[in-house]
């Protein structure tokens, strides 16, 4: 019994490797000093979740990337589904009954709020076989990842792979289950988190590649046509928007928020002298006021930032770590679509460089983002830039902060 304590001990000695948010899963594998049980525990920082009715709540996805389960969500009859190789657990709309794969009935609900869902975290993890604790730390709600480790009865964590085979079997219940769910299939989507060696992971809808459209410099009179050409195709995608044409074009900002797309930041001047040629504070202090700005306009706390011009080579440590300092991420992009130069003179250029983009990243581990802009001429070939996205496999969509990665070209990963 003591050497059991002992290594109990040693593995709480570990929690303060806890990074803003992250959410710890450990193994503790009794059967190695003469027990019987195997039991895994999912450690999230308190402030992320809230009570109601006696019930712990966290957002369904830092459940589902700690828990490596996959979620299928019907918005339109709010049925929510968590899947984990032959099991799963189904929350139906309202209701107080929770329905399983083996055709029992538990008690509770999810809670729609703030446009995000919320698992009670108690009841999913004590069906996939979790045991759920909450740190106590304060100010970890930019949990951007989640680190997996398996306690080996030595005091060092180490990381647990997913062997080849246990990948493809997930993958193929996964697959298996969203078959089986009855809901319709284009409000429905299954959404999972592809894990890369020492980095975040990244989300996939519906088994798909992900790709970024990013829009810059809006909202302007062309976002309307954008937005349409969005909906129509079924895509999702990420504006960032300079504060003074937010409050210009509001209603365009509350519409991309409606229509699921991201709003994110990009600065207040857009001048490089403002930004980059005096106190390294100005540029933080711009995305701060653009942030408060969007959180009037639409609720929405966006700390996502893509500075003017790109980072290289204006974003020196200083103007960085004030970033970092505002809890603020920064954005660049892995596809320059040229359309600032091309979008009058040759629009078609535009589409050139996607395709160009795509084959130059293929066999890398990279998410694709597009770097384009609010324009009449990126507007007349976006279609044709989808539709290539699309039949390359490619699910467009919109930032997620919970599957934030880094993305900028400084390497810095603390953006």
């Amino acid at each position: 019994m003591r050497t059991k304590w002992t290594y109990i001990l040693f593995i709480l000695a570990f929690i303060y490797i806890l990074k803003e948010g992250q959410a710890l899963a450990i193994t503790i594998d009794n059967t190695k000093s003469g027990g019987t049980m195997n039991k895994e525990e999912l450690i999230f920082p308190a402030d992320i979740r809230f009570v109601e009715g006696g019930e712990s709540y966290i957002p369904i996805w830092r459940f589902a990337k700690a828990s490596d389960t996959g979620v299928l969500s019907d918005p339109k009859a709010r049925t929510v589904r968590i899947m984990k190789k032959d099991s799963w657990i189904e929350f139906k709309g309202e209701s107080d009954e929770v329905y399983t794969a083996e055709g029992g009935k538990l008690t509770g609900r999810v809670i729609y709020k703030n446009e995000n869902i919320y698992v009670p975290v108690e009841v999913a993890g004590d069906y996939f076989g979790y045991n759920i604790r909450f740190t106590a730390e304060e100010n970890r709600a930019n949990a951007r990842f989640q680190d997996e480790y398996e306690y080996d009865g030595f005091p060092t964590p180490v990381r647990k792979e997913k062997s080849p085979a246990e990948n493809a079997q997930q993958v193929s219940a996964l697959k298996k289950t969203e078959s089986n769910f009855e809901a319709s299939g284009k409000d429905s989507a299954l959404i999972t988190a592809a894990s890369r060696p020492g980095k975040n992971p990244i989300k996939h809808v519906n088994g798909k590649k992900t790709v970024y459209l990013t829009f810059d410099d809006g909202p302007t009179e062309n976002t309307p046509e954008i937005l349409d050409i969005l909906k129509l195709k079924q895509a999702k995608a990420t504006f960032f928007m300079i504060e003074p044409q937010m409050k210009q074009y509001s209603d365009q900002v509350k519409r991309l928020v409606k229509e699921g797309h991201y709003p994110a930041l990009h600065s207040v001047t857009h001048d490089k002298g403002k930004l980059y040629g005096g106190n390294p504070n100005n540029l933080s202090a711009e995305m701060e006021q653009t942030r408060k700005t969007l959180l009037e306009i639409t609720g929405v706390n966006s700390y996502l930032t893509r500075v003017p011009y790109g980072s290289k080579p204006f974003m020196k440590d200083e103007f960085r770590n004030g970033l970092v300092a505002g809890g603020f991420k920064m954005w660049d992009w892995n596809i320059d679509t040229m359309d600032w130069k091309y979008q009058r003179s040759n629009p078609q250029r535009i589409l050139k460089a996607v395709i160009e983009g795509v084959k130059a990243n293929e066999g890398t581990d990279e998410p694709l983002v597009v770097l384009m802009h609010v324009n009449s001429g990126t507007a007349s070939v976006l279609p044709e830039i989808i539709d290539f996205l699309q039949k390359q496999g490619y699910s467009c969509e919109a930032y997620d902060p919970e599957f934030h990665f880094q993305m900028n070209f400084w390497k810095d990963n603390r953006l």
